[in-house]
């Protein structure tokens, strides 16, 4: 398993000039755009308009402003989406702790099968308890509210703990993100930043197409262990089995993040998913409020 980025929220478009060669074939033989629709209609980016990037970035371009998402989500019901929670935080850049909240209200969903629609959100569902941050994983999960509910059609996810699961072959999952070096390597050899319109963005949306994405451990604490390639920015994405059951997705977490900081990561090295915490925050209850 290779991590070009370990870092949650890091510059994932400062890749030197001279590899952008390199970074489009990893991209184009390990990876891939094309995974079912039941899945990409329930995938989105997370944006916080309150923070555009400078030039030399490659980013999603709204209202004439270069962003970089701040993170990935899954959208469970018409008003609610799931992600990781540090994705809502600002980090320190010396040692990768969370330093402050982002404003909800500056933060946007855009789902991936209606790239041109950026919902606001709301707010953060749950109690202070669910959402306390004391370094365990089991506690890097939010369930956020947008301002407009938006139904994609379709059936929506089931939502599985994994943990319950007992089998012998590890299971093959898929986990999608926005890939932005792509988008940079794509515009060689100019080496030129990406203007990304709003349109455009889904197809910079890649996933580690090899066998060896799946799941390699898991445990009670909340923490499941995957060997599937990420990036700066993946956080949240949906960890989806990789086959439907019943015409239906199955989400079994999203991403948290790799073992770079030892103070915010309870889990041991390597790439992790955090299992739904169905007692933190009811999913039914949340949906339904």
């Amino acid at each position: 398993m290779s991590t070009i980025d370990s870092t949650p929220h890091g510059d994932a478009d400062s890749i030197d000039t001279n590899d952008l060669a390199l970074v489009r074939t990893y991209y184009e033989k390990c990876t891939s755009h094309v995974f079912p629709s039941e899945m990409r209609q329930r995938i989105g980016v997370i944006v916080d308009l309150g923070e555009s990037l400078g030039d030399g970035h490659s980013g999603i371009v709204i209202n004439s402003k270069t962003y970089l998402p701040i993170g990935m989500a899954v959208q469970l019901a018409p008003d609610r989406i799931y992600t990781a929670r540090h994705v809502i935080f600002r980090w320190a850049s010396d040692d990768g702790a969370l330093q402050s909240k982002r404003q909800i209200s500056s933060l946007v969903f855009i789902p991936m099968n209606a790239p041109q629609r950026v919902i606001s959100l709301m707010s953060e569902l749950g109690s202070a308890e669910d959402n306390r941050d004391d370094g365990l994983v089991a506690f890097d999960q939010v369930m956020l509210k947008l301002q407009q509910p938006y139904n994609p059609g379709g059936l929506w996810p089931i939502v599985r703990d994994e943990r319950s699961k007992v089998s012998s072959e590890p299971p093959e999952v898929i986990l999608a993100g926005f890939h932005a070096p792509f988008a940079r390597a794509l515009a060689a050899p100019s080496s030129k930043p990406a203007a990304i319109k709003l349109a455009d963005w889904p197809q910079y949306v890649r996933f580690d197409s090899s066998l060896s994405c799946r799941i390699v451990t898991k445990s009670v604490d909340g923490c499941m262990i995957h060997a599937c390639d990420t990036i700066g920015g993946v956080s949240g994405s949906p960890i989806f089995l990789a086959r439907l059951e019943s015409g239906r997705p199955v989400v079994v977490g999203v991403h948290h993040g790799t073992a770079f900081n030892t103070q915010h990561r309870a889990c041991a090295a390597g790439n992790t998913g955090v299992v739904f915490n169905m007692g933190a925050i009811p999913l039914k209850t949340a949906i339904q409020n």
